[in-house]
């Protein structure tokens, strides 16, 4: 069963297709990675296109926090 999405205002501002990056989201957010350098332990990202996703998997939904371009390394 997937979880509810929730975006934060950020996010809103800061992602164009927000029904592709929920699909995705309620695809795949459990491969996300662990960030770095984040003060809360539990935020994930995951690079959908070509935009790098910031969010929180809790138990009953998933909170989208924002998102940025993704630097692609050949």
């Amino acid at each position: 069963m997937s979880r509810p999405i929730e975006f934060t205002s950020e996010a809103l501002e800061d992602i164009e297709d927000l029904p592709e990056v929920a699909r995705e989201l309620s695809r795949s957010a459990e491969l996300g990675r662990i960030v770095c350098g984040q003060s809360d332990p539990r935020t994930l990202e995951l690079v959908i296109e070509q935009l790098r996703v910031l969010y929180r998997l809790e138990e009953h939904q998933i909170i989208v926090l924002g998102a940025d371009c993704a630097v692609v390394l050949h």
